[in-house]
This record gives C-alpha cells, structure tokens and sequence, in this order.
C-alpha cells in the first residue's frame, strides 16, 4: 500500500515503508543553499587539520617527526621523497576545498589520496581497527565524490560572478 506522507516541503513521500525525498535542491530553501558549504569545510578540516598540525607543525618543531615520517613511508614500501608530496596534497586540497576554488579538481585529488591512503597504509584488514580506519578513508573519499559531483556551493570563489 502506498501512503503519500506531505511535510512542509513537500518533498519527501513513504512508499512501502521506504522514504524518498525530493533531490530537487534548487528550490531556494535555506538550508539547502548551504548543505554543500558545510560539506565542504567539513571535509576540507580533516586534512587541513591533519596537513598543518600532524605534519607541518610537528615536523618544524621536531625534525625527528619528519624522518620518522619518512622511515613509515618506507615501512609500506614507499620512498621518502612521498612526504612532502603528501604534505603538499593535503594541505593545498585541504585549503582549496575550503575556500571553494577549483572545488571540483581538489575533491577529486583528495578522493583520490583518501582512497590512498585507505589502501596502502590501512590494509590489515583482520585487524579490527586498520578496517575501521580504512573504512573511515573510504568514507571520506565518497564525500569528496559528492563535493565533486555539486561542486559550486555558497560562500565558494568558484561561485564568484555566478548569478
């Protein structure tokens, strides 16, 4: 049986138990202008946070920090010379996703190293937690995704000069 449940947008209905909504999010609503604002810096302060602090930070303050880096980098198989191109990915991903510039092209870089790093360093996957974390990187990655597939949203330089 199909029961037609209305609310205030009306745009969600139940059917068979199932909810649906309405994917039309050009409608105006408020809150919705900025559902991709928030994806955005939320997805962009994972690797802001990660590439400033984790790395950045501690690797000035504490240069055995760097070459402790360099030497698990090696540990997976990976020459030193990745450190820096890591850095480097998350921190400019980190601040393009931010400021929404090039949106598209840094949700996909920072995808596309999530699901990096999910493979290469979170690949024990007997492991209880590696799964965890992996799955978490894999997570991350489909969120990126969505950034890049809406990739213009509020408060972006991408939407500059857009009416």
């Amino acid at each position: 049986m199909d029961l037609l449940v209305g609310v205030a947008a009306g745009g969600a209905y139940r059917h068979h138990a199932l909810w649906y909504f309405d994917a039309d999010l050009s409608k105006g609503k408020t809150m919705n202008k900025y559902l991709g604002l928030i994806a955005r810096l939320l997805l962009a302060q994972v690797y802001l946070i990660v590439g400033l602090y984790a790395h950045v930070y501690q690797s000035m303050t504490n240069p055995v920090f760097y070459n402790g880096f360099q030497q698990y980098l090696g540990s997976v198989g990976l020459p030193g010379v990745f450190a820096p191109l890591m850095i480097l990915i998350e921190v400019v991903g980190a601040v393009l996703l931010l400021v929404g510039f090039k949106t598209r092209f840094a949700a996909f870089l920072l995808a596309g190293y999530s699901v990096f790093i999910a493979l290469v360093f979170h690949n024990d996957l007997g492991n209880p937690q590696e799964l965890l974390a992996c799955l978490q990187y894999l997570a991350v990655a489909g969120g990126m995704l969505a950034i890049a597939h809406a990739p213009v949203t509020a408060c972006s330089l991408d939407n500059l000069g857009r009416k």
